[in-house]
């Protein structure tokens, strides 16, 4: 089973995760009040960062949407047709080979 270290202590095991950044880090390194690092460089680092992800121009984010919908449709239609089709044969193989 893998084991995981502090990024800042290799020699302990990791009891917590830096909830902003995915560090694994120790009882000492862990901050319970911001439930992330206790390095204050590296808060600064959070505090400066987004909060939340950029957001995308609108004309960027719904043709890429759209463009996946589109073939995750025409795939399953192709699916389907492709499992009648099957079926079809072996109705028609099954007739053919039993007279």
């Amino acid at each position: 089973m893998n084991e995981f270290h502090c990024m800042n202590h290799p020699d302990r095991d990791a009891l917590h995760q830096c909830s902003q950044c995915g560090k694994p880090l120790c009882a000492e390194c862990y901050d319970a009040n911001t439930d992330g690092c206790r390095n204050n460089d590296h808060a600064a680092v959070h505090s400066a960062a987004p909060t939340h992800p950029p957001t995308l121009q609108r004309s960027q984010a719904p043709a890429t949407s759209r463009r996946q919908v589109v073939w995750q449709i025409v795939v399953a239609l192709l699916a389907v047709l492709g499992g009648l089709t099957l079926l079809l044969l072996a109705i028609c193989g099954a007739m053919i080979f039993s007279y």
